[in-house]
């Protein structure tokens, strides 16, 4: 927290003056892990991410929300009741982020159109041949489909 000295005293800063960072799916999916694994430690190598980077990202939260998500006793974490009601929220933000993906995902397949041909080698590269009376034949079914 910066702070300001005035006249032997010492003045710490708001909140609100310090550059507030963004909270991003990265956080709370780091999050979750922590909660779920039970350490930092734990997380970072599940998430393949480096424990400091884990142990940063717990505290822009912590910082970014003012409240604390965990006490740390004895090198254990325990989630506070903040930390309770914050993972709620972050999981219910991941499972609705990774459901507008599955929908995407989805969205993307159903209107994917495979074009017949064939993938031959010309001149060290490969390259896709299409036989046209068969894309002529679906692109005819597309546009009766749209009118």
């Amino acid at each position: 927290v910066p702070y300001v000295r005035l006249q032997g005293c010492t003045l710490s800063l708001p909140c609100a003056v310090q550059e507030k960072r963004n909270m991003t799916f990265r956080h709370l999916k780091i999050f979750v892990t922590v909660c779920e694994t039970g350490s930092m430690t734990a997380a970072a190598s599940q998430l393949f991410i480096a424990q400091p980077s884990i142990s940063l990202a717990i505290s822009e939260m912590e910082d970014y929300y003012g409240v604390k998500l965990f006490d740390r006793i004895s090198r254990k974490l325990y989630l506070t009741e903040n930390g309770r009601r914050a993972l709620q929220y972050a999981r219910h933000i991941i499972d609705l982020l990774d459901e507008m993906e599955e929908l995407a995902d989805y969205k993307i397949a159903e209107d994917t159109v495979k074009v017949p041909g064939e993938i031959i080698e010309k001149d060290g590269h490969a390259q896709y041949l299409v036989d046209n009376k068969e894309l002529k034949k679906i692109i005819l079914k597309m546009f009766y489909k749209i009118m």
